[in-house]
């Protein structure tokens, strides 16, 4: 399920299943994927097993040894704190975007594959932003500036790719 607000679609359903599977993690020992696959299933997430260990992955979830001797998932420290929301989709038709920090409550930080494309000539993006991703202005020939804030952090292969490089500039 998408979110469809002001333009912009976020990653809702990933990151509500992503904090639930922080949640499950910090607060119950669990000692195999099985149990977790269950645990959410019984908060209405039906996922595969392929989709939990990215989950994992991307959570950077760990194994460690209790007292009792069993091994349990863990997470990383400040991991219980909440991450931002993607946005992956823009339906508007401004040719100059000052993208939001928040919809529907959720902070925004990522800048998804949501421009590839996309008829527009200046982009702002605003500070708490961390993450350009690949391919996310790719294509984008008419982009010809782009602010980014000292708070990316990441920016992903491609992400402009195809854009017209003697034109673009990035500030």
């Amino acid at each position: 399920m998408q979110c469809h607000r002001n333009k912009y679609t976020i990653m809702r359903i990933k990151n509500d299943r992503l904090e639930t599977l922080r949640l499950i993690i910090s607060s119950r020992e669990m000692c195999n994927q099985e149990q977790l696959l269950e645990a959410l299933r019984n908060e209405g997430y039906q996922l595969t097993q392929a989709t939990l260990s990215r989950d994992l992955k991307q959570l950077n979830v760990a194994k460690a040894a209790t007292i009792n001797g069993n091994y349990v998932y863990v997470l990383p420290k400040n991991a219980t704190k909440a991450k931002g929301a993607t946005i992956i989709g823009y339906g508007g038709a401004a040719k100059s975007i000052k993208l939001p920090t928040k919809v529907d409550g959720y902070k925004l930080t990522n800048v998804g594959i949501c421009f590839m494309g996309i008829n527009v000539e200046s982009i702002t993006i605003p500070s708490g932003y961390t993450t350009i991703e690949a391919q996310a202005f790719m294509s984008t020939g008419n982009l010809y500036r782009i602010s980014i804030p000292a708070s990316v952090k990441s920016i992903g292969e491609k992400a402009f790719s195809g854009c017209n490089k003697n034109r673009l500039t990035i500030v």
